[in-house]
This record gives C-alpha cells, sequence and structure tokens, in this order.
C-alpha cells in the first residue's frame, strides 16, 4: 500500500511540473492507468483530459494509451456497451497509426466484450486477431488471446476445442517464461476442467495460478474458483475460507462487480448454517448494486448500463402465418374446375336436348360439391394456420423460456430479500417501548426499492408472455418500419435455443454479418418473423444428417446495395439435390418422413416474401450446403433520410 501511494504521488508531482505537453499528456493517461481499477471517477477524469491535450497536440501515442485505461475503467463498472464504443473508436485511431504496439490489446478488449454480450462468433474472431498479430509483436497476448479463446469455447459449451486452446496458450506462456501470462492462462485451464467435473485437477491449476498471480483481479478470481471446487466436494469450512479470501481481496481492490460476485457467493454459503449472516451478504451485495448504479450516473453514463438488455430490447413478436396468396391460388383452381364443369354442361345441353333434366340435376350436384369442397378447403386453411402457429409456438417455447429466466430469477431473489425484511420489521415493531424507528425505516425503503426491482422485472416478464400471446393470436396485418437487423438477431436466438430444447439438438456455429446501414424497413412484422424461423429451422434440420463429417454452421448475413435489402441464410449442410430443387417452394412438398412436416414452411416464406414485393432465391450445391437469398426493395421514407 505503501508503495502504492508512493506511485501515485510520484506520477502527480511529476505532473505538476512539467512543462512539456507531449509529457503532460503521458503523465495523465499514466495516472488514468493507475485509478482504472478502484477510482473510476479519477481514473474517466485524468483520461479524459488526456484524450483532449493528445488531440489537441496531435500525440495518438499518449490518446491511444489514455483510451486503453478509459476502456478498463468501464470495464470494470460494467458499462459494456460504452467500453465496445470507446474500443471501436481506439481501434481506427491505431489502424491509422501502425507504428503504436497495443492493437493487440484492443482487439482483446473486443474479445471480452461480445463474449460478455454472447456473440460468441465475433469474440472468437477478435481473439484470433488479437493472437496472430501478438506473435509478431508481443508474446505475452499471444498468449492471453489464446486463453481468450479457450474462454469463450468454455462459454459455448465447446468443452474440446476450449482444452486444446487452453493447453496450448498455458504451454507457449511457460516455454516464453511469460511471469504475468502464465497465471492467467494456468487459470483459465483451471476454469475449463471444473466445468468437465475434474476436480482435482482444476484445483491443482487455480493453487498454481494462485501461487504466481500479481494481478487483484487474478488472485480474486483464482480464490473464488477453489472455493467452488471445495463447494462441489463437499469441504464446506475450506470453501467459506476462500471465499472469504477472495472478497477481501475484491474489498481491497475496490472493483465492485468482483466485491457483488464474491458477497453472493458468501451468502450462498452461509443459506443453511448462519441464514442472518446470508441475509447481511445479500443485501452487502444489493448494496453494492446500488452504488455501482449510482457510480455510472455520476460518471455520465447512465446511457449505456444494459448492454444486455440492448442485445434483447425487441419483444418476442407474433408469427401469424400468411397464407393470402396460397388460398387465393385454391380459390382460382376450384373456379377453375368449376367453369370447365359448366362448360361441358353446357356441351352436353346444346347437343341434346332431352338430357336438359338429367344435365340441370348434374349442374346443381357439380354446385353443391363444388361449395362442399371450397367449405372443406376453408376449414382445412384454418386449421392448418393453427397448427402452424401452434408448432411455431412450440418451436419458440425454449427460446422464450430462456430469455424469460432471468427477471423471473431476480422477481424470485427479490421477493425472498423483502419477505426476511418485513419477518425483521415485525419482530422490531413487537418490541414497542425499545424499538428503533430507524431500523423500521430503512426496512421499509429497503422494502420499496425491492417491490421497484420485482415491478421492473415483472414488467419485462410479462412483456415476453405477451409477445408469446400475440404470436398465438395473429398481429395488425400492416406494415410498419422495423428494425430488421434487431428482428434476425432476436428470432435466430430464438430459433436457436427452441432446437437446442428440442429432440436431436446439434452444435450449430452461428455467424451473424449484419449490415449496420440495413436499418428500419417497412414489413409486416408479424408475418417476416415466420419467414426467419422457417429458414432458420430448415436450415437446423438440413445440418443434423453432417455433424459427423463437419462442424454445422449457419451464416446470416445482410446488405444494403441502393434500394435492394439483401437477406441471406447459408448453412453447410448436405444440399439440395437438382431433382427436387424445383419443387422445394410448392405447397405440401416435403422429404421428412411421416408426420414430421407439413411441407408448408418454404411455401408460406416464399409467399410471404412475394407480398412484401421481394423475391426469394436458392443456391445449392450437394455436399457444401444451401443458401436463401431474399431480396427486398426498399425506399427509405423521407423521415429517415
Amino acid at each position: 500500500m505503501a508503495q502504492t501511494r508512493m506511485e501515485i504521488d510520484s506520477l502527480k508531482h511529476e505532473l505538476s511540473i512539467a512543462t512539456q505537453d507531449t509529457t503532460r499528456a503521458m503523465l495523465l493517461a499514466d495516472i488514468c492507468q493507475f485509478y482504472k481499477w478502484n477510482r473510476p471517477d479519477s481514473a474517466l477524469y485524468y483520461g479524459n483530459n488526456a484524450v483532449l491535450l493528445a488531440r489537441q497536440i496531435n500525440f495518438p501515442k499518449a490518446e491511444l494509451h489514455a483510451l486503453s485505461g478509459i476502456i478498463l475503467t468501464h470495464l470494470a463498472i460494467g458499462n459494456d456497451s460504452k467500453a465496445l464504443q470507446i474500443t471501436l473508436e481506439a481501434l481506427k485511431i491505431a489502424e491509422r497509426n501502425p507504428d503504436w504496439p497495443g492493437k493487440p490489446n484492443l482487439l482483446y478488449h473486443l474479445g471480452t466484450l461480445y463474449t460478455q454480450a454472447k456473440d460468441y462468433e465475433k469474440a472468437l474472431s477478435y481473439f484470433k486477431e488479437s493472437k496472430i498479430l501478438s506473435e509478431a509483436i508481443n508474446p505475452w497476448y499471444a498468449s492471453i488471446g489464446g486463453a481468450g479463446i479457450a474462454s469463450t469455447f468454455l462459454k459455448m459449451n465447446q468443452l474440446d476445442s476450449a482444452f486444446y486452446y487452453s493447453k496450448l496458450a498455458k504451454v507457449n506462456s511457460e516455454r516464453l517464461n511469460l511471469v504475468v501470462a502464465t497465471p492467467f492462462t494456468t487459470r483459465v485451464l483451471g476454469e475449463i476442467y471444473f466445468e468437465a467435473g475434474m476436480y482435482d485437477s482444476a484445483l491443482i491449476l487455480n493453487k498454481q495460478a494462485l501461487q504466481n498471480s500479481r494481478n487483484s483481479r487474478h488472485l480474486f478470481r483464482c480464490n473464488y474458483n477453489i472455493a467452488r471446487i471445495y463447494q462441489k466436494i463437499e469441504k464446506l469450512d475450506t470453501a467459506l475460507f476462500f471465499a472469504s479470501k477472495a472478497q477481501e481481496i475484491a474489498k481491497e481492490s475496490g472493483i465492485f462487480s468482483d466485491i457483488i460476485e464474491g458477497e453472493i457467493l458468501l451468502s450462498e454459503f452461509c443459506e443453511i448454517t448462519d441464514p442472518e449472516k446470508a441475509l447481511q451478504f445479500s443485501k452487502s451485495a444489493i448494496a453494492y448494486m446500488d452504488g455501482l448504479d449510482d457510480l455510472r450516473i455520476q460518471t455520465g453514463l447512465e446511457a449505456f448500463i444494459d448492454y444486455d438488455e440492448q442485445e434483447r430490447q425487441y419483444e418476442i413478436e407474433a408469427a401469424n402465418i400468411a397464407y393470402q396468396n396460397q388460398v387465393q391460388r385454391l380459390w382460382i383452381f376450384s373456379i377453375s374446375a368449376a367453369l370447365i364443369s359448366l362448360l361441358i354442361l353446357a356441351f352436353i345441353l346444346f347437343r341434346n336436348n332431352k338430357l336438359k333434366k338429367k344435365a340441370n340435376a348434374l349442374l346443381q350436384e357439380q354446385k353443391e360439391k363444388i361449395q362442399s369442397t371450397l367449405e372443406k378447403l376453408k376449414s382445412t386453411q384454418a386449421q392448418l394456420i393453427q397448427q402452424e402457429k401452434l408448432a411455431s409456438l412450440g418451436q419458440l417455447t425454449a427460446g422464450i423460456a430462456h430469455e424469460i429466466k432471468n427477471p423471473l430469477n431476480f422477481v424470485n431473489n427479490f421477493s425472498e430479500v423483502s419477505i426476511e425484511i418485513i419477518g425483521e420489521t415485525l419482530e422490531e415493531m413487537e418490541k414497542r417501548e425499545t424499538r428503533d424507528e430507524t431500523i423500521i425505516l430503512e426496512n421499509l425503503e429497503d422494502i420499496q426499492s425491492n417491490l421497484q426491482k420485482i415491478h421492473e422485472h415483472g414488467s419485462r416478464a410479462n412483456s415476453i408472455v405477451t409477445s408469446m400471446l400475440q404470436h398465438s393470436r395473429g398481429g395488425s396485418g400492416e406494415k410498419e418500419p422495423t428494425d430488421l437487423n434487431a428482428l434476425i438477431k432476436e428470432y435466430v436466438n430464438l430459433s436457436f435455443h427452441g432446437m437446442r430444447a428440442g429432440k436431436n439438438p446439434i452444435n450449430v456455429d452461428v455467424i451473424l454479418n449484419l449490415d449496420p446501414e440495413v436499418k428500419e424497413v417497412s414489413l409486416i412484422k408479424e408475418d417476416f418473423t415466420r419467414v426467419i424461423i422457417n429458414l432458420f429451422n430448415n436450415a437446423f434440420d438440413a445440418m443434423r444428417t453432417v455433424t459427423t463429417l463437419h462442424a454445422a454452421s449457419l451464416s446470416v448475413r445482410t446488405k444494403k446495395q441502393g434500394d435492394t435489402i439483401t437477406i441471406e441464410v447459408a448453412d453447410n449442410g448436405p444440399g439440395i439435390p437438382d431433382d427436387i430443387k424445383d419443387k422445394i417452394l410448392q405447397p405440401f412438398f416435403t422429404t421428412k418422413k411421416g408426420t414430421e412436416g407439413t411441407g408448408l414452411g418454404l411455401s408460406i416464406t416464399h409467399d410471404i416474401v412475394k407480398a412484401h414485393g421481394g423475391e426469394l432465391k436458392v443456391e445449392s450445391e450437394i455436399g457444401k450446403g444451401t443458401t436463401f437469398t431474399i431480396l427486398l426493395n426498399h425506399k427509405p421514407s423521407p423521415q429517415s433520410i
């Protein structure tokens, strides 16, 4: 602590006597880096001043050094969205200054941010780019980048790939004697062993990492991991010791996110042995969460708090199947059949007046049959529509459950805490003469705060359920401006989770390449979600047969070229044979057996795209996969220009 105090005092003294602007800019950036983990307000103050001065004197080295500290500060207080924004800005500056050695660092930050946002494909691409670039510039970040790749594969539950990259990163860091990188790569490998249920190996690796760690974040994470391992092997006293040690380190470092995680872990450990202490830890965690919110507001970042909600900001829209074109074709077919019958009857009447009465009776019979056929067609169409709605709803149920889980967990947790607080309040009120009114008021304020949070998360769950009900009932049928990229991102997520929770789930790498120039498009939202779901489900079904040959991969791409919006959905499945390629868009054509499919999905998709004035194209190559391409004509409204 004394050395730390001397270091910051020395930096501030040098800043006070510095006369050169370049020196002042670098010192301001150094102070920002010093404060980034435990004094975010000070870090942002010095970092922003460094950036302003560096830009005034055109000194990109100091600007990038300060931006790096600002990025880590935002990560420390949980402002992932703002951290992402500044990292992308810094990356552009770094590309204009190729001599600056910190570009792998920025790429690693991007990988971390996209991992936390659960966009694992982007995360992997940035980690790999950081690793490749670091191998020529900085071997330290090459090992760190490899560990980042391993952590991402771990979150994707791809343990084989996680083991491969993690072991490689650890071996490289030990071979090069990278004293800072080795504890990190060792800890990541230990976390992978933990998820694989190999607790002895996980414990050895985390203890090795703990012994060699010097960074407070690594020290916290190692102690936290060891506590979890001892919990799994039912050595609760030892687990509590390491959990307490982790919390001690977190509080000393002042990193709120670590403190909150440590308080929650201690609360969990004390639930059975000491419920009162567990409640204290829970209250402390909530207090730190509120403090973190206040800290974000104080640093002017309130617009960027909830990054996960930005990723899931659009409601789960209803999908009402559009049969209008199909019904129209069936009506034309039926009417044509009726006209042909009438012509035949007229010809018979002309040739033979003697058969007039019989012909009239036959004509009446034909009319009745046609009317009956039309009524049956209407009934069948209605049943098929409802069947498709229910099938779609069933496919999305897993995705909806995945989305609704978080708000319901919050509601349950805050409800439990509130019940305990009410019990404390009632006990205090029974004391009458000795009761402490301050405690009662504080408890009531806590209950009010908890109820507000319950209402917020309950509203989120209610919006999801409302969208699910709309899905089964249908929407307005009117076009409205719709964020196409967000719609695609939302429904590929739901379709993926629905597939994973259904029969015969497969591992699929979903790659999103969405053009930011594609903004609001005029769509019948409830219809177009059906297009997206049908194409994704079709791709998932196709790729079930190739998972033993190579990794299944689904690529979704949007592109704006002039007034044309292109949507491509490409899979690496077995492809479509040439003899059925022209049939796949026909109603009721299916390659599925029995009742597994109705053959309406792609036909409906084609009809909806046509109803939007668009075109659906299919390209396929046997053994390599299939690409469905949608072309939409989009002319922006004057308000959006």
